[in-house]
């Protein structure tokens, strides 16, 4: 009987660690009879829900599917490749949030698992939660990071309420797969990281994680920007159009580009006052307890619940960034991951000079080291 284990997030739960930790160690899993199908797209198995979301988005766009007869075409081509792979006695795990995040309706959900049930006997869907008022400022870092120029707001928040809607989302996938097939877990702030985490993730799954287990390392470019850095990527975004996430060919650059902003911008990580996220916790607390009262009441249920959302550590807020500030870490930028590095608008590489005339300053003289330009060009 061939068995699938579909871990469907929720986003900001360790999934990016997961998915890396699982793909390293694909070998030891086979091991253990399990199968982490790297085919599919890369660690993050996010072909498999995209075409089953309506919206049609920049990821559809990258996979060549722009209307109903072409994403017809490639879940066609899904089926064919699973047809392919998967034997009557394997045990898959695969894993993307995007199937909780994507997919917010029940069609699409069922359409997802509909496809899944043509190759496998036995569907088991894993998920962990994670309390709203943790997740909405990590959101709002992932949306600068991806080229968003946003203000921290209630109504930043309240445009996204229904994408966090656990018992909705809990309901869209027991319709699909019934209660009996769906294992959920806790995600407390208090436990992220580490081998504990793991421990949860282990027994959600039925996997054995050993001590030899490979841990991936870089997982910079995933962690939220601090708020020095949010406010330098919020002032630079709008201007550089192709520094923004739906420019794939310079996805790549980017990330690597923002790591090192990560590294350069200083100071304490974005930490929102009680004001939004007191509205947050409003928003969420009925449903959250009839979510948790459907999932039956554990201690680590009510742990979840009784989180403390205040640390009682003074807010800290994006700050206002000179242009001095932003010309400065443009030039710490230049090289080799900076402005020139990030993408090539209109088939040419960004001037240094370019991009401080964006942002007010007509001028990098006085910050920037002279030559800039000439030595790019010598190192060519």
């Amino acid at each position: 009987m061939s068995e699938l284990v579909l871990h469907i997030g929720t986003k900001k739960t360790g999934t990016t660690f997961i998915q890396r930790y699982l793909n390293a160690n694909s070998a030891k899993l086979q091991k253990q009879g399990w199968q982490y199908p790297a085919f599919v797209d890369n660690a993050n198995h996010l072909r498999y829900a995209v075409p089953f979301q309506k919206t049609i988005t920049k990821e559809h766009r990258q996979r060549g599917i722009v209307d109903d007869a072409s994403r017809a075409e490639f879940i066609e081509a899904i089926d064919a490749e699973l047809a392919a792979h998967v034997k009557p006695d394997h045990r898959w795990i695969m894993s993307s949030e995007h199937f909780s995040s994507r997919l917010q309706t029940r069609e699409e959900v069922e359409q997802a698992v509909g496809l899944l049930r043509r190759h496998f006997d036995q569907i088991t869907v894993v998920v962990m939660f994670r309390r709203q008022e943790f997740m909405f400022p990590s959101i709002y870092s992932q949306t600068i990071k991806d080229g968003g120029s946003a203000a921290w707001s209630w109504e930043f928040c309240e445009a996204r309420l229904s994408e966090l809607d656990y018992a909705a989302m809990l309901a869209r996938w027991t319709d699909a797969v019934g209660a009996a097939n769906i294992r959920a877990k806790p995600y407390l702030e208090a436990r992220k990281g580490g081998d504990e985490f793991l421990r949860d993730f282990g027994a959600l799954t039925g996997i054995s994680f050993g001590v030899d287990w490979v841990k991936p390392r870089d997982l910079a470019a995933n962690q939220s920007l601090n708020a020095e850095g949010i406010a330098f990527m919020r002032v630079v975004n709008p201007y550089i159009p192709f520094l923004r996430a739906d420019d794939s060919p310079n996805y790549g650059l980017r990330q690597a580009a923002i790591t090192e902003v990560m590294k350069l911008t200083t100071g304490p990580g974005f930490r929102p006052g009680p004001e939004v996220i007191d509205k947050i916790t409003d928003s969420y607390t009925a449903t959250n307890a009839d979510f948790v009262q459907s999932l039956g009441s554990t201690e680590q249920w009510r742990e979840w619940l009784d989180q403390p959302i205040h640390s009682g550590r003074p807010p800290v807020d994006v700050p206002d960034i000179s242009a001095e500030r932003v010309a400065a870490l443009m030039v710490q930028l230049a090289e080799p991951n900076g402005p020139v590095a990030w993408g090539r608008p209109a088939g040419r590489p960004l001037r240094l000079q370019e991009m401080a005339a964006v942002v007010g300053r007509r001028s990098l003289e006085k910050v920037s080291p002279k030559g800039i330009g000439k030595r790019k060009r010598s190192q060519k």
